[in-house]
């Protein structure tokens, strides 16, 4: 547990709050992951003159925002704050903004929903990924500035659909366009795991917006057949077998 702000942007005549400071009793504070990746913002003019004691679990942060930023970013742990005008407290008019990504954020892709890389060659891809927040100030200047009602749903479609667009561009080979890669040689890229695989080549385009991806499952929506081939069939009836490394779950849900 620590008292201390883990995160600031420099600011002149900025400070740590310190439990120590005044004579009333704090406001004790904490939130409900059950409630949703954003939360708030929580106006702090009525708590001017007072204290807040917020208590935040793993896999939640709060943005203290004013003047248009992000000024302080709280992490996991207990955080004493004083609300007030004077050189020790923060700006009653300022606000606390709640992001409780929990275990990070979850992207599913199904054969009713896919990932679409080629809409002139229906191209779709099927399967999961994982996000998590690494910078809560690029998260924020990203998805969350200027918005004035917060709605996580509309974020997470909006992160769902960057990751997308940078999947798609990865895809395309060299000489642009995907028709002449096969099935097998799109599902070969799709599965190279460990340093330089698809999820590290997606930072890029995510770093800037303060997120990295931690785990990416990709599949072709059809089994990856060559062309003029057929799926082979058991000898003796039966159903077929599926192919190596392709999500059925993924291709019926």
């Amino acid at each position: 547990m620590s008292d201390d702000v883990t995160s600031v942007r420099s600011r002149p005549g900025h400070r740590r709050w310190s439990a120590q400071s005044g004579d009333e009793l704090p406001i004790a504070w904490s939130v409900d992951s059950a409630g949703g990746l954003l939360q708030g913002p929580l106006d702090l003019g009525f708590l001017r003159g007072r204290r807040l004691s917020l208590t935040l679990d793993e896999g939640q942060l709060a943005l203290l925002l004013g003047e248009g930023r992000v000024q302080a970013v709280f992490r996991p742990g207990r955080h004493e704050l004083e609300i007030g005008t004077g050189d020790r407290g923060i700006d009653p008019a300022w606000r606390l903004l709640f992001l409780l990504p929990g275990n990070g954020l979850a992207l599913r892709w199904t054969a009713e929903s896919p990932l679409r890389c080629d809409e002139t060659n229906g191209l779709a891809l099927i399967g999961t990924c994982r996000l998590d927040i690494t910078d809560p100030y690029a998260f924020h200047d990203t998805f969350l500035a200027g918005v004035e009602t917060l709605d996580p749903v509309f974020t997470l479609t909006v992160i769902d659909r960057l990751v997308q667009g940078a999947v798609a561009a990865l895809l395309q080979p060299a000489h642009g366009g995907m028709a002449g890669r096969s099935p097998a040689d799109l599902q070969a890229r799709l599965t190279l795991v460990g340093p330089g695989g698809l999820a590290d080549d997606l930072a890029d385009d995510l770093t800037p917006c303060g997120l990295v991806c931690r785990a990416l499952a990709l599949y072709t929506a059809r089994p990856p057949i060559d062309q003029g081939r057929s799926r082979p069939q058991p000898a003796t009836g039966g159903e077929t077998v599926p192919m190596s490394g392709h999500s059925e779950d993924l291709r019926r849900n």
